[in-house]
């Protein structure tokens, strides 16, 4: 697969996963609430101790990334969420809606970082960056594309939507997972093991106790195992 065709595929998973959770992340608080019959207030407080406790999943991610790589986890991250969502129209109470949402958070968190890393794979220098600004104005395309697909479906039937729209979901976020899952990834010099780095070879380098003895001030914030060199 040529490098403009591996881009093409990461960028429709992308698309595909930013209108699964534009369908969602507007209506999230109401469908819980239309589903367990709990209070909004008492939805906001388990999905916010949910995200806070998702958290710990951002250190973990730079582990994994290291060891299984960052396709891996990218594709890990997407199924968890698909996983979750596919049990959505199970939650009937707040002990179950916490389960299902941290699940959906231990994903979420886990993307940006792992995303990060994977674009440093299959791209370098100004295609790198090209690809990140053109990841980023597609996602928020298809962040108003679900809302909009969100809003079309409970104008029709409202309860029936609701489930619509979180297998949907799911189903997107499956769809995303196989297309990263088929792009072929191939360390690029500057993306590889610290024994391989030439003399005044520039990249993402992977920072781990035996290639770094000590805290790397230069650290990109949002990935805590690769740094800039």
């Amino acid at each position: 697969m040529t490098g403009r065709g591996v881009q093409a595929r990461y960028m429709a998973a992308m698309v595909i996963d930013a209108t699964g959770s534009g369908m969602y992340l507007p209506l999230s608080l109401i469908y819980f609430q239309h589903s367990t019959g709990l209070s909004v207030g008492r939805v906001g407080a388990i999905v916010s101790a949910a995200a806070v406790l998702g958290l710990i999943a951002n250190p973990l991610t730079g582990v994994l990334v290291d060891r299984f790589g960052a396709r891996a986890v990218v594709v890990g991250g997407y199924l968890l969420r698909a996983a979750a969502f596919a049990c959505y129209p199970l939650v009937d109470s707040a002990g179950p809606l916490f389960l299902a949402v941290l699940v959906v958070a231990f994903g979420d968190v886990s993307f940006s970082p792992s995303v990060h890393s994977l674009v440093a794979e299959i791209a370098s220098g100004s295609a790198r960056d090209k690809l990140i600004a053109a990841q980023r104005s597609l996602r928020n395309a298809g962040l108003g594309a679900g809302g909009l697909l969100a809003g079309a479906a409970l104008t029709v039937r409202a309860d029936q939507a609701f489930t619509v729209i979180v297998l949907t979901s799911a189903v997107a976020f499956t769809v995303a997972a196989g297309l990263i899952r088929a792009i072929p990834v191939h360390r690029r010099p500057g993306v590889g093991t610290p024994g391989r780095r030439g003399a005044g070879a520039t990249g993402w380098w992977p920072v781990t106790a035996r290639s770094s003895p000590s805290p790397c001030s230069t650290c990109r914030p949002r990935s805590a195992t690769w740094c800039w060199r």
